[in-house]
């Protein structure tokens, strides 16, 4: 799909108070399809069943990146699945304990 910027590192779940976890998903080849597209993220704790489902809305941020704040409901490694258009691709975060 692209590239994926992070910040802050590292990501905590539960988040901080006073900070969100956010990444910019961007997409490397452009195109008029995807500018107003939708970006479709499934969130997969590893060794688990926990998911998480999330959706940006492409008319809401227009272009090749889409910003997200991704929180999860418990520290480890999570395996997002992006789908975008007919893009598609798969990247891990590790989220640690806030605690």
């Amino acid at each position: 799909m692209g590239h994926s910027f992070v910040w802050p590192e590292p990501f905590t779940s539960p988040p901080l108070p006073d900070r969100h976890n956010k990444i910019l998903w961007e997409l490397q080849r452009p195109g008029h399809a995807a500018d107003s597209a939708d970006l479709l993220i499934t969130a997969s704790l590893n060794d688990s069943e926990k998911v998480v489902h999330s959706r940006v809305e492409g008319h809401v941020t227009p272009g090749r990146a889409r910003p997200s704040i991704i929180d999860v409901p418990e520290p480890g490694c999570w395996t997002f699945s992006l789908t975008w258009r007919a893009e598609r691709d798969t990247v891990s975060v590790r989220y640690r304990s806030s605690g």
